[in-house]
């Protein structure tokens, strides 16, 4: 996947701010790190402008689709939680590795980097 705008701040949130780089979008991930076999992962993101066909995916380290967490309509300046329990589409515990979640829009694109420890 093309890694346009990624920021790892490990440990905290990792945040990118419409304020902070003039994009119209913003997402945020609980932490960076997590067990998939007990805990599920926060991501929050909001963007500017309506879009009915924002999604929010989860990708592996090769660019394989795992998740998709979310697809369709995203109201402006609302936060939206979705939450990644460490499973892929088919209800299977993903492997321990790094994974991306990308949220793409018809004006933005961020990515953010998780490592799944088990």
């Amino acid at each position: 996947i093309s890694i346009e705008d990624y920021y790892d701040y490990t440990g905290a949130t990792a945040t990118i701010t419409t304020e902070d780089t003039g994009q119209p979008g913003s997402i945020k991930v609980g932490r960076n790190m997590f067990s998939s076999s007990n805990s599920t992962l926060d991501v929050t993101f909001n963007i500017k402008e309506d879009d009915p066909n924002a999604s929010l995916i989860v990708y592996n380290s090769i660019s394989q689709k795992i998740r998709t967490l979310h697809d369709g309509l995203a109201p402006r300046r609302v936060d939206l939680l979705k939450q990644w329990d460490g499973k892929n589409d088919n209800g299977d515990r993903v492997a321990s590795g790094v994974y991306y979640i990308r949220l793409e829009t018809k004006r933005f694109v961020a990515t953010k980097k998780v490592i799944v420890i088990k």
